[in-house]
């Protein structure tokens, strides 16, 4: 064997060597890309997830915040509408001393009612509206959920996208012509135009037909005694009844009580005394 073979061997193995570690270099550095490409996804998921779980809580939030706004709302929707029933208030007894002999004989005593701070009105009062200036003497209902006023010529119109209506009231003393003997004068009396925003329309069932009547409901500012309020009325034709205006519960509640024994228990304001319609003292209704 010549004297270069064992060198020829020895470089074809070290080529082998060399080519070997060189192919295991390549996989190593293949698969470190790998997993750094697979690091890199998995930190973008991991981005992505925690984005998405940001946005679900935060609409998440803004749902409840929402909910409880509404619910908030419902409630006070509800306790404008329903008010807590007042309980009636207890008279208390008042303490006194030892009755004589004679106060005992005089038979049963008759105890005054209990004080109140609430306006006293009868079955009947005088109510003056500012405007126009007149006096109506209403009947005092407690049976009546709302208020009432005589209302000729009803009609609604449009004013600035708001639902207006127009309508007559008659004049309390102003006539238009002498009645006949047979006509109720109420009938003829002189009728005044007044407008107002219609805040609601209420619909009346007819006893007398199986329909119903659609009736505008307005506020009116009104004086009794010395209550200045400001209430709903309901407009209606009133000529055949024996009172132009009826004060119902809206009027009543809180604020008056009804002695149904009397009549005019207030007295007219000072401005509204010479008003038509007023009733002067001792007149007769």
């Amino acid at each position: 064997m010549s004297a270069h073979a064992p060198r020829n061997v020895s470089s074809f193995l070290l080529l082998c060597l060399v080519t070997l570690l060189t192919g295991c270099a390549s996989n190593v550095l293949v698969e470190r890309q790998a997993l750094s490409d697979l690091e890199e996804r998995e930190q973008q998921q991991s981005d992505r997830i925690m984005q998405l779980e940001t946005a679900l809580h935060s609409h998440h939030r803004g749902l409840v915040l929402n909910n409880n706004d509404n619910t908030r709302a419902l409630i006070d929707t509800i306790r404008d509408q329903i008010k807590p029933p007042v309980c009636p208030q207890t008279p208390q007894p008042s303490c006194s001393g030892p009755r004589s002999s004679q106060s005992s004989n005089q038979g049963p005593r008759t105890e005054s009612p209990p004080a109140t701070d609430k306006q006293i009105v009868g079955q009947l009062e005088q109510v003056y509206l500012p405007e126009p200036g007149f006096v109506y003497r209403a009947r005092v209902d407690s049976g009546a959920e709302t208020a009432s006023m005589d209302a000729r010529n009803v009609s609604l119109f449009e004013r600035n996208g708001e639902e207006w209506v127009r309508f007559d009231i008659p004049h309390p003393t102003r006539r238009t012509e002498e009645p006949k003997e047979d006509e109720d004068d109420r009938m003829k009396a002189e009728l005044v135009t007044l407008e107002r925003p219609v805040e609601r329309i209420v619909r009346i069932i007819q006893s007398s037909t199986d329909g119903y009547e659609r009736r505008p409901v307005v506020l009116l500012k009104f004086m009794i005694g010395d209550t200045v309020r400001e209430a709903e009325f309901t407009l209606a034709n009133r000529s055949h009844l024996s009172h132009r205006m009826l004060i119902g519960r809206n009027i009543l509640r809180d604020v008056m009580v009804i002695d149904v024994g009397q009549e005019y228990e207030t007295r007219l304001p000072h401005e509204a005394r010479s008003a038509p319609g007023a009733r002067r003292t001792g007149e007769d209704e």
